[in-house]
């Protein structure tokens, strides 16, 4: 199997040299992690973010595929999408502005989970913080 080992930093990682080496990996030794808190939420790991690979998994990948990340859904979605990141844009200019150094990696938490929040519950995240 062409896979090899990398260390980047302090994580080990795994470097699959092929596409079908790739498939193989994210199909067999890559299940997400599980945890007793991940499945109580979860209700046993139905949900589609835990579930191990398999039967159940790939049924409900085709109703997430069929049913939220068809065209249509996407489209519809492209507002809430741009709305965030000329949010992202602004902040970033804001600070540059002032000199002030931006952490991306928090500022991308946050334009992710606003989305998820939009899209899921309709409500934007950060209305929510203030209150």
């Amino acid at each position: 199997m062409g896979r090899c080992q990398l260390i980047m930093g302090s994580e080990p990682c795994v470097v699959a040299c092929s596409p079908e080496t790739a498939v193989e990996l994210l199909k067999t030794s890559l299940d997400r992690p599980q945890n007793t808190t991940v499945t109580h939420i979860t209700y046993g790991l139905k949900d589609f973010a835990f579930a191990p690979y398999g039967t159940h998994w790939k049924s409900m990948k085709k109703i997430v595929m069929s049913q939220l990340l068809n065209g249509k859904a996407i489209d519809l979605l492209q507002p809430d999408r741009r709305d965030e990141i000329n949010r992202f844009l602004k902040t970033l200019s804001e600070k540059a502005s002032v000199g002030k150094a931006v952490n991306l990696e928090v500022e991308l938490v946050k334009v992710s989970n606003n989305l998820i929040t939009r899209i899921t519950w309709a409500k934007d995240v950060q209305k929510m913080l203030v209150r």
